[in-house]
């Protein structure tokens, strides 16, 4: 299973312009009752370097919420929120991270891999847009 690197959302604008609004998560980052509904019974996608057989739990946006934020979100900001909460949010099918491998996610997404994660996303999300 692979993370989504093409977005484009129906109806959103300026999408691949990159955002001037730092991203702050709000509410709508917490996982909702209908996306951890649609994982249950799913195994943990992580893959790295093997794959993981725990149960799912924590639900997990596809692409990461930054990411989309910074790639035009800020300009969709009812849009971006309800997309956020939505099943949608975690990918064809939804993804989701066990209780081991949730809490690694964001220890492997601090200080220049975050800011590279970011940016390779971002590129491809441009790239997907017809944009670069």
């Amino acid at each position: 299973m692979q993370a989504v690197t093409n977005f484009k959302p129906a109806g959103w604008v300026r999408m691949g312009e990159p955002c001037t609004a730092k991203y702050k998560r709000g509410s709508e980052g917490k996982p909702s009752k209908a996306q951890h509904d649609a994982i249950a019974g799913t195994t943990c996608w992580w893959g790295d370097p093997v794959p993981c057989t725990n149960p799912a739990t924590t639900p997990d946006h596809q692409p990461p919420l930054v990411a989309v934020w910074a790639a035009g979100g800020c300009w969709n900001v009812d849009k971006y929120k309800e997309w956020a909460t939505s099943v949608e949010a975690l990918g064809v099918p939804p993804k989701g991270h066990c209780s081991v491998h949730y809490p690694m996610q964001g220890r492997l997404l601090i200080g220049t891999f975050k800011k590279i994660t970011a940016i390779n996303a971002i590129v491809r999300l441009v790239a997907s847009l017809g944009g670069l």
